[in-house]
């Protein structure tokens, strides 16, 4: 991403985090993915989200209504995210 997000505080940060997370899944380039196993691009282009398959504009709009609807949980994924180096942790929480 060229501007990291450290807060979503609007709808623009939560499309613009979203397009990080897509773009990471093509490069393989560590950014912050909340997701994990529940979005994964398929060989065909398209994407699986939460066990449904999506087309490229329909995962930009659901990714980005979900963490707009959870930014709260979001937001503090993303500081500690932010905390470790921008390494990727999973707290189970």
């Amino acid at each position: 991403m060229t501007d990291v997000i450290r807060e979503i505080k609007s709808m623009q940060d939560a499309e613009q985090l979203t397009e990080g997370i897509l773009r990471g899944l093509k490069t393989g380039e560590p950014v912050f993915n909340p997701f994990k196993g529940s979005l994964v691009e398929l060989s065909n282009g398209a994407f699986m989200f939460k066990g449904e398959p999506l087309e490229t504009d329909q995962v930009r709009r659901a990714v980005r209504d979900h963490l707009w609807k959870n930014r709260v949980r979001f937001n503090r994924q993303i500081k500690r995210w932010a905390a470790v180096g921008g390494k990727v942790i999973d707290c189970g929480c």
